[in-house]
């Protein structure tokens, strides 16, 4: 009777992690979407998170002892930055997985909203009829 009872909770174990499993996003896929988040916040909160960021990732340049030319946020223009990475979540809604530090990034680096669109993140699909 043990035995049967230990079987039937083996088979449950077995059937309850398969469900979970399954449910979980496959491999490469991102469970949430930041661009829905973004695009749900105020135009105030929008600008925090993106001065927040860009002062971040100065203090950590400067924490690692990284060089610059010249100062992380001179002449960055946080309120076009928001309008585009707004642009990019609602001209690509399919995009929205992918995570706002990394538009802002490829912004940085001077890419359009259509080249991040095209940019192959790793965790990210490739748009149809792109390589």
């Amino acid at each position: 009777m043990i035995e049967i009872a230990k079987s039937i909770l083996f088979g449950c174990c077995v059937v309850i992690a398969a469900s979970v499993l399954s449910a979980d996003p496959v491999l490469a896929q991102r469970a949430w979407h930041q661009g829905d988040m973004w695009l749900k916040w105020s135009r105030d909160a929008r600008e925090s998170y993106v001065l927040g960021y860009l002062e971040g990732s100065a203090s950590v340049r400067t924490q690692s002892r990284e060089e610059s030319s010249s100062p992380p946020l001179l002449g960055v223009d946080t309120s076009q930055m928001v309008k585009s990475i707004t642009d990019f979540y609602t001209r690509y809604p399919e995009d929205r997985d992918i995570y706002i530090r990394e538009v802002i990034e490829q912004l940085q680096k001077g890419l359009t909203l259509e080249q991040i669109h095209n940019y192959p993140f790793w965790r990210h699909h490739v748009p149809q009829g792109k390589p």
